[in-house]
């Protein structure tokens, strides 16, 4: 009773270790894609080939477990929660219902929840109700954010309802094809100040264990990019308390069961901890790996035996501080060159640079969620781990001739 399916698998620089967690913990795994697998294959017992944006995908899908049965459903990719909740349904397996799926996914739905459980939550508004009236008491400055968004595209932050006409010119841009449609997909929402965390969790029938609290540095604002990430996140006990109380809290609202959960919350100086949103999946950008090699013990593989409806296994300490930051462009150009050596920095675990020479590269709003590659380092303390992720950073954007988002020292506390 341990085959797994996994709806598609996203890359093989962020997702091949969840894969190697999985595998090496004893479940046989299955995936459904559109292509068929390359870097999956060696990590797989089973394969659907399917359109998830296509017509027939859950038929092939639920015909393939008539024919061979699997005992649970995971996605890392946000925009199919529901879909992965609907086919368990289908299938009769343990999995998030419907309902809490989709309230996860619509971060209006998910606020309402939020207030009717007593959790603090920012005010909000629908884009479609501001374009009529606009309340002279709401707060400002505010965010606005796609209510089915994803790893902060087409977020950016507002000072003033004056400022209004240009938000409705970011969202009419439509730069990424899973964005949606700017009619009624958006709201604002009060901006809440302070550093940002996320907490990496698996909720198991009445248990929920919390794997670890990460430190999130995003670019400068009005934009929100994430340019670099930290574990653990350096906090007082008391502020780690109270996030995982606040956690717990969301994730009881929102109904949550069989499934990791991702929450991004922020501590704001007046306010203290803040949920901002919660993704019934793994986080990404390889945050579970950072709290795997930090502690020992994989969010990835506990999502997958939670998804099976195996006991997951317990926590452990940090014993180890490491970061990953992206190699985000700070302003618009075309690249120098290529980076052909692996830089020579002492806790470098892993490097990946990805685009060429004489690429056009582009930043928001004209484009969203640019990377050129990324660095995985190791450190003795949070700080240091920044540091060497900043060296990093400055030796590329020394190749490759184009101003990088570097800045991330001052912004980890």
């Amino acid at each position: 009773m341990n085959r797994l399916l996994l709806i598609e698998s996203g890359k093989e620089s962020y997702r091949s270790f969840t894969f190697e967690a999985l595998r090496r913990g004893g479940i046989d795994l299955v995936l459904a894609a559109k292509s068929p697998p390359t870097w999956q294959q060696r990590y797989l017992g089973g394969f659907v080939e399917a359109d998830v944006d296509g017509p027939s995908f859950r038929e092939r899908v639920l015909d393939h477990h008539r024919r061979q049965p699997v005992d649970g459903v995971l996605t890392f990719v946000e925009r199919l929660v529901p879909l992965a909740a609907e086919l368990a349904a289908d299938m009769g397996i343990r999995a998030p219902t419907l309902a809490s799926a989709r309230a996860a996914r619509d971060k209006h739905e998910m606020r309402r929840r939020f207030a009717a459980a007593s959790i603090p939550v920012p005010r909000v508004l629908l884009m479609t109700d501001v374009l009529t009236r606009r309340p002279p008491d709401f707060p400002m400055p505010a965010v606005v954010k796609p209510i089915m968004g994803f790893a902060s595209l087409n977020v950016f932050k507002i000072g003033a309802w004056s400022e209004l006409g240009w938000a409705e010119e970011v969202i009419a841009k439509d730069n990424h094809p899973t964005l949606p449609d700017p009619g009624g997909g958006y709201m604002i929402e009060e901006y809440i100040d302070g550093p940002e965390y996320s907490v990496e969790s698996v909720v198991s029938g009445e248990r929920i264990v919390h794997y670890g609290i990460t430190r999130k540095i995003t670019s400068p604002e009005p934009f929100f990019e994430e340019v670099a990430h930290v574990t653990p996140a350096p906090l007082s006990a008391e502020q780690r308390e109270a996030m995982l109380t606040m956690t717990e809290r969301a994730l009881r609202a929102l109904d949550l069961d069989h499934c990791a959960t991702h929450t991004e919350l922020r501590i704001s100086s007046r306010r203290g901890p803040m949920i901002i949103e919660v993704a019934a999946r793994l986080g990404g950008d390889k945050i579970p790996f950072l709290v795997e090699l930090s502690t020992g013990a994989s969010p990835s593989l506990a999502a997958g035996r939670a998804a099976l409806g195996m006991p997951v296994p317990p926590a452990s300490p940090p014993a180890r501080c490491l970061g990953i930051c992206f190699f985000v462009p700070r302003e618009p150009g075309v690249t120098r060159s290529g980076v052909e050596e692996r830089p020579a920095i002492e806790g470098l675990l892993e490097f990946e640079y990805w685009t060429g020479a004489r690429t056009e590269v582009k930043v928001p709003p004209e484009q969203f969620f640019t990377r050129l590659g990324y660095a995985l380092v190791e450190g003795r303390s949070a700080s240091e781990a920044v540091a060497r992720m900043a060296r990093v950073i400055t030796r590329v954007e020394r190749v490759i001739g184009v101003p990088l988002v570097a800045d991330i020292e001052p912004r980890l506390l």
